[in-house]
């Protein structure tokens, strides 16, 4: 068999690998991840972090975080779907999938100006 990656574990992290997995806790909570929030916070000046376990989750808290208030989102009409489905899943909110710009593929920031008065958040891709 030919190994696709052979681990590098290099000072501590083979004993922190170790100790994070004996917790029972390898994705979501335990003290790695309000460690990891902690020093994160720290090192970008917020008063707020939340470490998720992938980009989907990301954009569920993003969207989240706009509670009980109706809100409606622009996003790129090119993107992919966790994005729109992020959104949906609340029934409070809603997107407007904005146009184009020709040259990046993302939202043309024109868009923005067309739909100020409708929208109350922006999703970049």
């Amino acid at each position: 068999m030919i190994p696709i990656y052979k681990p590098y574990l290099k000072g501590n992290y083979k004993k922190y690998t170790k100790d994070v997995i004996n917790s029972g806790w390898i994705s979501s909570i335990g003290k790695y991840i309000e460690l990891f929030e902690e020093a994160f916070k720290q090192y970008v000046g917020s008063k707020y972090a939340i470490a998720v376990s992938s980009g989907t989750a990301a954009l569920q808290a993003s969207v989240q975080f706009f509670e009980n208030q109706d809100t409606t989102f622009l996003i790129p009409s090119m993107c992919y779907i966790a994005i729109p489905n992020s959104i949906k899943m609340y029934p409070n909110k809603k997107f407007i999938a904005g146009d184009l710009d020709k040259y990046t593929l993302n939202l043309d920031i024109k868009q923005i100006l067309y739909y100020k008065d409708k929208i109350q958040a922006i999703i970049f891709v």
